[in-house]
This record gives C-alpha cells, sequence and structure tokens, in this order.
C-alpha cells in the first residue's frame, strides 16, 4: 500500500478514537453533572416538605422562608395538582420509565403520559396502557355520580386485549349508600409527554371524599387511593368487577388475579392496613375482586398488562416493601433514549395550595405559608 494512504488511513483511526472518547468522557461528565443537580434539587425538595408540613401543624399564619438555589431546570407549582414538581431534560440516570417514592417525594425518569377528554370520558394514558375513567359534571355544577361507574375499561396498548371494568365502586364503612351521590369528576391537569397524570372524582355522599387516580411514566398499573378529611378512622371497601380472561382467577399470597395468554389484570393491595381480601362472582359471568382496608395510607395498584404468572410474583415483595412499582410487572423490550425528562414531584392530599407559580434557574427564596385551615400559600422572590 502507498505509505501516504497508509498514514492517511492511521490518522482517520486516531482521529475517529479521539471523538469515541472524547464524547464517551462528554456523556459521563453530563451524566455526573445532572446527578449532582438532582441530589441538591431533592434535599431542596425535601426542606420544602418538611417547612410544608410544619406550616400546616402550626395553624393559621405560621409561616417558613426558605433560601434556594437551583442551577438549571424548572420548579413549578400547581394548585390544581396540589404538587410541587421539579424537571430537567439530560441523560438517563435513573432506568427509563421507572419511578421511586419516598415519603410525599416521587422520582420519575421519562415522561410518555398523555391525558385528555374525548366526549364522555377522561383518559390517561402512557406507552403501555390507556384507561377510561367516566367523565361526570364539574367542580362548578356537581351531578348524580356512581362511583361503580368511575373505571369503564383498559386497554393494553401492547396487544388487542381489553379489560372491561364493570363496577369500581367505593363504599365506606361498609354503607353503601356512600357508593353514590353528587359529585364530579375531572382530569387535573391536562398533557402530553409528561411525567404522571391525575383523574379526580369528588363525592358528596353521607360522607364526603375523593378519590384519586395516578399514572405513571411507563406504568402498566393505576394507583388508586381514596382521602377523606371527615372520616380518617373509616373502613375503605374496594370493588374490581369485570369481564374475566379466559383463563381462571388465581390467588397468589392476599393477591388476586386473571390471566391467559399472557395477558394479565389484578389488582395489588399496597396500603398499610389490610382487613379483607376476596373474590367472587358478579352477574352472570362477571368477576369481583373486593379489597377492604383501613382508609389510612390507603392504596391499591389496578394492573393490566402482558405478563406471565411467574413474572407477576417475582414483583410482589417489591410491590410490598416499596408500595409502588418502579418498573412494570410485564414483559416488554423497552428502547432507551440518550436524553429523557427527569422528574421530582410532591404530590399532597391533605393541604390545598392557593396558587400555581413556576421559575427557573438562579437564587431564589420560598415563602410557606398557612392561611388558614388546610391553605398553604406559596410564594417566590
Amino acid at each position: 500500500m502507498n505509505p501516504i494512504v497508509s498514514t492517511m488511513f492511521i490518522a482517520l483511526f486516531v482521529i475517529g478514537a479521539l471523538v469515541l472518547v472524547t464524547n464517551f468522557a462528554t456523556d459521563i461528565l453530563e451524566k455526573s453533572r445532572i446527578t449532582h443537580n438532582i441530589m441538591e434539587i431533592e434535599e431542596i425538595m425535601k426542606s420544602i416538605d418538611i417547612s410544608i408540613k410544619q406550616v400546616y401543624q402550626e395553624g393559621n399564619g405560621s409561616i417558613r422562608k426558605i433560601p434556594i438555589f437551583v442551577p438549571e431546570g424548572e420548579f413549578v407549582v400547581d394548585r390544581n395538582e396540589n404538587s410541587i414538581k421539579y424537571s430537567i431534560e439530560g441523560p438517563v440516570i435513573y432506568e427509563y420509565l421507572s419511578r421511586s417514592e419516598e415519603g410525599d417525594l416521587f422520582r420519575i425518569s421519562g415522561a410518555d403520559v398523555k391525558c385528555y377528554t374525548n366526549g364522555s370520558y377522561l383518559i390517561m394514558e402512557n406507552s403501555f396502557i390507556r384507561v377510561y375513567f367516566s367523565k361526570v359534571g364539574s367542580s362548578s355544577l356537581w351531578s348524580p355520580i356512581n362511583t361503580a361507574n368511575n373505571i369503564e375499561k383498559i386497554e393494553l396498548l401492547k396487544s388487542s386485549a381489553t379489560i372491561n371494568i364493570t363496577n369500581s365502586s367505593v363504599i365506606l364503612d361498609d354503607d353503601t349508600s356512600t357508593s353514590s351521590g353528587n359529585g364530579y369528576s375531572q382530569i387535573l391537569k391536562d398533557g402530553e409527554k409528561v411525567p404522571y397524570c391525575i383523574t379526580y372524582f369528588f363525592i358528596n355522599s353521607t360522607r364526603q371524599y375523593e378519590i384519586k387516580y395516578i399514572l405513571f411514566a411507563g406504568a402498566d398499573f393505576i394507583v388508586q387511593e381514596v382521602i377523606s378529611d371527615e372520616c380518617k378512622g373509616c373502613l375503605v371497601t374496594e370493588n374490581f368487577a369485570f369481564s374475566p380472561l379466559e383463563g381462571s382467577q388465581t390467588k397468589k399470597g392476599d393477591v388476586y388475579l386473571s390471566s391467559y395468554n399472557n395477558t394479565l389484570f389484578s389488582v395489588v393491595f399496597t396500603g398499610s392496613y389490610l382487613r379483607e381480601i376476596d373474590n367472587e362472582g358478579y352477574g352472570a359471568s362477571d368477576q369481583l375482586f373486593t379489597i377492604k382496608q383501613d382508609l389510612l395510607d390507603n392504596r391499591v395498584l389496578i394492573v393490566a398488562t402482558n405478563s406471565s404468572l411467574s413474572n407477576f410474583e417475582e414483583k410482589i415483595p417489591t410491590v410490598k416493601s416499596e408500595k409502588i412499582l418502579s418498573t412494570r410487572f410485564g414483559n416488554f423490550d423497552i428502547d432507551e433514549p440518550q436524553k429523557t425528562k427527569i422528574s421530582l414531584a410532591l404530590i399532597y392530599d391533605y393541604i390545598n395550595i392557593t396558587k400555581s407559580l413556576r421559575w427557573g434557574s438562579g437564587s431564589h427564596t420560598l415563602t410557606i405559608k398557612n392561611l388558614g385551615g388546610n391553605n398553604i400559600e406559596i410564594s417566590i422572590s
């Protein structure tokens, strides 16, 4: 080979190798920077959370001022969701399309959730499931509401399966009249490519209460929680009647599930005080899963996925210890992007944040004030 040509090949090889090494080093440095910034923001979020709890407990007029520095990214206080969120675009530092929970703080990697209204439905979806809820009334005009109709159906987007829900009622203290009343339902904040979405039901019956359904990025399950200021010591019964899959209903420990041909539906208790769990026939051909638990610290995961029984069973111990699943119950191949949205969120159900605001990078002073009752004002300067 001509010596000049050989020299050119060697030079090109060296240049290519240097580019690869430089890109690799740049990626490592960027991941290190984002990780450091997220760790700092986590401490800020925890400080905000502590201050909110303190002013809530201390009562009307209580105030806290928190100096904070935001290196990059954006904070959003959302009065509709009663949430405080921080988000930043960057390299994947947590497992893509995962979530974890620490107290009121959620860490979320990815943003594939879409939530919107379509006719008589409120719809939440991500890459794996699409959930249809009934649209009832509005916050300014209540209508008759029956919680048995809250959830209409769940579509599995990686297959052609649909789980039809024929009863999703919620009952307080075994009083069946509490499953219906007057109220409304709404998506707390419409959006696309967001880290999570909340569908909210308000029920004014012989007891007044709320139900929240949360869909996180990358989750093949919905989180359901029931809230009531006037009934904190109540028992809550949650029913899930559905058209069963062709296979039989199975009990794994204290978890009932229905599965057939790699399609699985289940309701998993992840609250603190389980009283009873049952499975029985419902109507001519449907099945009914029932969970009874204390309203205090209640939670269930409504699972609709493509999964083998063995894979589902493997996830249960993690769910029981962490109260949420960081990944998915199902078996899916996921293409990880080079960059994604990373979010930290404080989501509250016992306070009422009175106004929304947002702020970006720089030095700020955050003021948190109790305006009376559970009304909390957050301002920035």
